[in-house]
């Protein structure tokens, strides 16, 4: 219905002529090659996600937190013993069970939480198709994105963490594409610090973001923010937490709930010398597939830290992630170190500062030939080619998706789990 309402929207406003009227874009040969495999890579990812329609949730923190948390919510009640932990992602279960009106199907809340990445990927890669020469950049951003979230961030697991990084992702995104502009205008403004907000309401290491974006987005756009907004800035964001970290608190001191701060802390099991180290490490491990040639681990290693380094050459903003990046990866290694999946905050900007790291090797002419990377291509296409594919993949998805294929496969999968699962079961 969303695909078939905007068809009609743009059909009214341009009539039959505009929308098949063709666009034209003229691509080098480096920019055709990376947007082509940024498009081929996202739908994959797209293809896997369509597979997951009609499974379970059965990855444990899902399965015994995030979905629990959500049912609660769409029976009106206020979930116990969430910790520290917001619940945005949980009423985001709710609204799909409120959809249906029950909680026995799950696959729609399911498709709901993990829809975060296909959609933050695919505006990375519109935003690179609208902002011309840096179409690699995003190109790049977007395979390097997808990617992590693959290794990383268990994408199909109902965890909150692809979404924080998705959101996250999207907030880095606008802060780059904002900065195209000579001015950064009071809505744009606004709705950096609502997805900044944002971030904080979905994991507790979103609320490191809600505390540093602000400063990052003062670095990016100086002439536009004064030191007064920025402090009323910071006000709205501490009561808008407060309404949820602070009532946490309380709930502490009053012992109706208990903190997991200290217990996350002490999980690396490590002394804090060592955490460092032990982070790069646990980081390089889990970015490869196991049983990775150790050969295409180093040059693949050499690689990044080429694109990663060449993004200081870039432009003022890339410098700035780079900063942002190496500090959360700190962080990261310090404080939440026992699993990569609480790198979500930290991927969005390393991606980021890939993608400028790529366009600036690839740009180098001492490295490449003119001829190569200057050659224009031209592509011609419908203008609105991407609202039309979007109306194809909606109708097609309902013929496809019929209520008895969704509750068969509901079925099976719930049978499997419990044949695979006896053991936990019991």
């Amino acid at each position: 219905l969303f695909g078939l309402s905007s068809f009609v929207v743009i059909f009214k406003k341009n009539g039959v002529k505009k929308l098949l009227e063709t666009r034209i874009e003229r691509y080098s040969f480096v920019e055709l090659i990376i947007t082509t495999l940024s498009w081929l890579y996202f739908v994959y990812f797209l293809t896997r996600w369509i597979k997951s329609f009609g499974t379970i949730i059965y990855w444990w923190d899902a399965y015994s937190a995030w979905n629990p948390w959500g049912m609660s919510w769409y029976n009106n009640k206020i979930p116990s013993n969430t910790s520290q932990y917001p619940q945005m992602i949980p009423m985001v279960y709710a609204i799909g069970y409120k959809f249906i009106g029950n909680v026995t199907v799950q696959f729609f809340s399911k498709i709901m939480v993990t829809s975060f990445p296909v959609i933050a990927a695919f505006a990375s890669l519109i935003t690179g198709h609208s902002s011309g020469k840096n179409r690699t950049i995003y190109s790049a951003a977007t395979i390097a994105f997808l990617y992590c979230v693959n290794h990383f961030l268990i994408p199909l697991s109902g965890y909150a963490d692809a979404p924080l990084a998705s959101i996250v992702y999207l907030l880095v995104l606008a802060m780059t594409f904002f900065r195209n502009a000579e001015k950064l205008e009071d809505y744009q403004y606004n709705l950096l610090i609502f997805s900044t907000i944002l971030c904080g309401f979905i994991k507790p290491t979103g609320a490191i973001i809600s505390v540093i974006a602000p400063i990052i987005i003062k670095f990016l756009f100086t002439n536009n923010i004064s030191f007064n907004k920025l402090l009323r800035t910071y006000i709205v964001i501490g009561i808008t937490l407060f309404t949820w970290y602070g009532f946490k608190q309380i709930q502490f001191l009053m012992g109706e709930d208990h903190s997991v701060l200290n217990h996350i802390v002490s999980t690396v099991g490590i002394p804090f010398s060592e955490r460092i180290p032990n982070g790069i490490q646990l980081f390089w491990k889990d970015l490869f597939e196991n049983g990775t040639s150790i050969w295409i681990k180093f040059l693949s290693s050499i690689l990044v830290i080429v694109f990663s380094l060449r993004a200081f050459q870039k432009r003022f903003e890339s410098v700035v992630f780079v900063v942002v990046a190496a500090l959360l990866f700190v962080l990261w290694s310090l404080i939440t170190s026992y699993d990569t999946r609480n790198l979500a905050f930290f991927v969005p900007f390393a991606c980021l500062v890939f993608g400028y790291g790529v366009q600036s090797v690839f740009e180098s002419q001492k490295i490449f030939p003119r001829k190569i990377l200057i050659k224009p291509i031209t592509l011609k296409y419908p203008k609105h080619l991407f609202a039309i594919i979007f109306v194809i993949f909606a109708i097609v998805g309902e013929l496809y998706l019929t209520d008895e294929k969704i509750l068969s496969a509901q079925k099976e999968a719930v049978i499997r789990y419990n044949e695979t699962h006896s053991d936990q079961i019991k």
